[in-house]
């Protein structure tokens, strides 16, 4: 990571506002969205909006939180069949604010090139079709459905939310550098 955040730094990269939109529901997925990817996605030096954090403090308000889904530069999708579920909102006896915030989503789906650049879908259970909304079919995603591809998949979303180019010399260079770290544990290379 010295070396990504050394490069972001040197060439100015503004670090890109990310909004982490995901069911809660289960345990194990909201662990993971918290401890893994958001935290790894400020370790990248990206600023992530995340409810868990932003709304500890008493008297937060949700509605201006899911609000930041619509005037954030990215938002991350993280698909599973209980998001889809949520999303759909068909039960009138439970609200969910996944699908207020799947509202601002599909505002930028419908909107410019550039707002449906910034919807990135994640893919942690099921199949696209029963993990996303209907608008996200189709659409290249980060597929987190195997532990052992973390690595690779998170650079290549952290290459995608700076918009970095994937062929780019120094992702290429900072990809062999992780493929030799993997491939060789004991050697203390930094990314």
């Amino acid at each position: 990571m010295f070396r990504w955040n050394s490069y972001i730094t040197e060439q100015k990269i503004a670090p890109p506002e990310c909004f982490i939109s995901y069911a809660w529901g289960n345990p194990e997925h909201e662990r993971w969205v918290e401890h893994s990817l958001a935290t790894d996605l400020l370790k990248a030096g990206i600023t992530v909006v995340l409810d868990r954090w932003e709304n500890r403090r008493i008297g937060a308000s949700i509605p201006r939180f899911i609000e930041r889904a619509g005037e954030c530069d990215r938002i991350l999708v993280v698909g599973t069949p209980l998001y889809w579920t949520k999303y759909q909102n068909k039960d009138p006896m439970l609200p969910y604010v996944t699908a207020a915030e799947g509202d601002l989503i599909g505002n930028r789906l419908m909107g410019t090139e550039a707002g449906k650049e910034a919807v990135l879908p994640l893919l942690l259970e099921g199949t696209d079709k029963t993990a996303f909304p209907t608008m996200l079919h189709g659409r290249v995603y980060a597929d987190f459905r195997q532990i052992e591809q973390y690595f690779d998949t998170m650079f290549e979303l952290i290459l995608s939310l700076y918009q970095i180019p994937s062929r780019h010399p120094v992702a290429e260079d900072l990809r062999r550098s992780l493929q030799s770290t993997i491939q060789n544990p004991g050697d203390r290379i930094s990314i």
